[in-house]
């Protein structure tokens, strides 16, 4: 199972060091733009992919493409400088996409935000969240239409769309598009997946070490708990991600609110990913042995 984290850009360092494989960096309207920061640490070489969340009706589809193809133009870690300025004899089979990716997102505005301005259009952060939500159906599809024209649907793997509701699911599902679904909805069935492999899950998961300290914990929801909040333990957690990898399930996205969960979450990533070559049965052994 790949796992992200949903962070901000000071996180990214962290991020490496507990071998996360990728890193979703939040949308925030007074932030440095990621695109800057991740072209400063950016290596072709490198398995590690950024993800980027952006509202639709601050950026076009054709600056995206612009910003995609601007990373071949980087270093590799040997100093060669990849040029890709031509799709004509692309093989889309066999070529490695960037490892940018970018998270399509109709956004929850708060009234600070809103009164940040900045944006102008149709639609903006003044608009209503169904307006919003269809200006974001639109970009899909102007997205999906410029890169099956220019780009022989090369960057297909490089867009992910955050899906809340069924409309934006309807057209994301047109084409195959990547999307990134809630738990809550993953396990409620509020959507007819068919193609498991385009989904990456997301949730926060909350992890103890133990049943009864779960048990104990105040699970009202408020600042350190949502309605997407995983209560686990280190075990249950691995047993969760096995069930959704035999569901087809390849990708998850972990978020946390509070500083312990957020450490323990590291830890778990940190201790998952570095027994990849392993049996990850032998990691829940261990850990119910120790906390016997």
């Amino acid at each position: 199972m790949k796992i992200v984290m949903f962070c901000g850009l000071e996180r990214t360092q962290e991020g490496i060091e507990n071998n996360f494989d990728g890193l979703l960096y939040t949308y925030n309207y007074h932030s440095i733009d990621p695109f800057v920061y991740i072209s400063k640490h950016f290596n072709l070489d490198s398995d590690l992919r950024y993800f980027v969340a952006i509202r639709s009706h601050i950026m076009s589809p054709q600056y995206i493409f612009k910003i995609l193809r601007s990373f071949y133009h980087l270093k590799d870690v040997s100093g060669n400088r990849i040029m890709m300025s031509s799709f004509d004899n692309i093989n889309v089979k066999t070529e490695k996409p960037v490892s940018v990716c970018i998270n399509l997102i109709s956004g929850s505005i708060d009234i600070e935000q809103q009164a940040f301005g900045g944006t102008i259009g149709n639609v903006d952060d003044l608009s209503s969240p169904i307006e919003r939500s269809q200006n974001l159906i639109k970009f899909i599809k102007e997205f999906n239409h410029v890169n099956e024209k220019h780009f022989k649907n090369f960057f297909h793997l490089n867009l992910y769309v955050t899906t809340t509701n069924k409309y934006v699911f309807e057209e994301a599902n047109k084409k195959n598009n990547k999307m990134i679904i809630e738990y809550v909805d993953y396990a409620t069935k509020k959507f007819d997946i068919t193609n498991p492999e385009n989904v990456m899950v997301t949730f926060g998961p909350v992890i103890r070490d133990t049943q009864e300290e779960l048990d104990s914990m105040d699970k009202t929801l408020g600042v350190g708990i949502k309605h997407n909040s995983v209560f686990c333990t280190p075990s249950q957690l691995i047993e969760m991600l096995d069930r959704l990898e035999q569901e087809g399930i390849q990708e998850v996205l972990f978020w946390s609110l509070r500083q312990e969960d957020h450490m323990n979450m590291l830890d778990f990533v940190k201790q998952y990913n570095g027994n990849k070559e392993q049996d990850k049965w032998s990691f829940i052994f261990l850990h119910q042995i120790l906390n016997l």
